[in-house]
């Protein structure tokens, strides 16, 4: 027996809360209904293995790739509407050349099926592994009847989000081999040529300014240093994506992304996507909008669509539309805003969310076609000044003595 804990409205729509148990979540939500309650928002609660879910996810070598997760839900589906049973589908996979993690994860649904748990509370055992998005989607669409076709939706939404962060990794490639090839560059005129130019300058006996003195000292502290240097910046980048993946410095670079010109609007872009296409994914199933919000939230895992979510939740609780929550907002551009407005309004929000996400899925792939093309004059000329700025800082002197020389 699980515990779950929910929020509902009686006949009278009067909030209620509490705990209730039961062998799965379908009998949980039947047995609030039998009791004459509309649910609002029910999940078990299980923060022991939540917390080892957590851990066994960072630590977890065995972690399934978007790719493939895309490939196994695309084959269950395709053989779910062939007739062949899920215990059959699923054996079928492991008997096949699927990726190791894949075949695991099938060898391990097999035995939760068997033991008589139903495909969501199997999918429910492998949060470490399964992203929240298809565990809360399974098991919608258990209850519903419509397995395979949502199986067929999170191929297809997984499909995508693969597509969107191969196309986000590509465009930034170039920017970083230009930074590493520009630190080169300065590394290349610190440890070779600053040294002659000052070993002239000395011989020349001629004075020289503060700031050529400050260039040559700091080719000296370079060359003799080097690995120090080295082993500075590698510990920086290390301290920097631990402290990323914390909760204060997440919310830190997902901020700083959003203040970056160049990086800002990409960013939105991408979000919006994810943020469209997961909620109307959730929707279509049959999840109810606030389980969804939390889905979503979980799923994206971005600080300033966190926040937002988090106060969209508390006003759909009260009432409020889901269009009114996000007006305030400035995650979501006003276009996004108008169309949830026609999609409630309709009735198909969930319709009109994947014609959103496919527009910003456009989006996003224009604009990572772009961002080479602006970062790319931003970095040669950043290089351009730092580079004349210490040639110039060696050569100002030698100009100055062959100027009073020829006067």
């Amino acid at each position: 027996m699980a515990l779950y804990v929910y929020k509902a409205r009686d006949i009278m729509g009067k909030m209620t809360e509490g705990q209730l148990e039961a062998e799965a979540l379908n009998q949980a939500v039947a047995k609030l209904q039998q009791s004459g309650l509309f649910v609002i928002d029910i999940k078990q609660t299980n923060k022991q293995k939540k917390e080892t879910n957590l851990r066994l996810d960072f630590f977890s070598r065995d972690k399934i790739k978007l790719k493939d997760l895309a490939l196994f839900c695309r084959q269950l589906s395709f053989m779910l509407e062939a007739g062949v049973s899920l215990v059959t589908g699923l054996q079928i996979i492991v008997d096949n050349q699927a990726p190791p993690g894949i075949k695991r994860l099938a060898q391990g649904l097999v035995r939760e099926l068997r033991a008589g748990h139903s495909f969501g509370e199997a999918c429910a055992e492998f949060s470490n592994k399964l992203p929240p998005l298809l565990i809360d989607m399974v098991a919608a669409a258990e209850v519903g009847g419509f397995l395979d076709s949502a199986l067929e939706r999170l191929a297809n939404y997984f499909d995508k989000e693969v597509h969107t962060k191969e196309k986000v990794k590509t465009a930034m490639i170039y920017p970083i081999v230009v930074m590493v090839i520009a630190v080169l560059a300065i590394s290349v005129v610190f440890t070779f040529v600053v040294p002659v130019f000052g070993g002239i300058l000395k011989d020349m006996n001629v004075p020289i300014p503060v700031g050529t003195e400050v260039i040559l000292t700091l080719s000296l502290i370079f060359r003799k240093y080097w690995y120090l240097l080295f082993i500075g910046i590698v510990l920086l980048l290390i301290t920097f994506i631990i402290y990323s993946k914390t909760s204060q410095g997440k919310k830190q670079v997902d901020d700083l992304l959003f203040k970056i010109p160049i990086l800002k609007d990409l960013a939105q872009k991408v979000i919006v996507a994810r943020f469209c296409r997961t909620l109307a994914n959730l929707l279509h199933s049959g999840v109810p909008i606030l389980k969804a919000l939390e889905v979503v939230e979980r799923t994206i895992g971005n600080a300033a669509l966190k926040k937002e979510t988090d106060k969209a939740q508390k006003n759909v609780k009260d009432g409020k539309s889901l269009t009114d929550s996000f007006k305030e907002g400035k995650v979501f551009p006003p276009m996004v805003i108008q169309m949830m407005a026609v999609g409630e309004q309709s009735g198909n929000l969930d319709e009109l969310l994947v014609k959103v996400s496919d527009y910003y899925d456009n989006e996003v792939s224009e604009a990572a076609d772009r961002l080479p093309k602006l970062i790319e004059p931003v970095m040669l000329v950043i290089l351009g000044v730092v580079v004349g700025t210490i040639v110039m800082g060696v050569l100002m002197p030698m100009f100055s003595v062959m100027s009073s020389l020829g006067g």
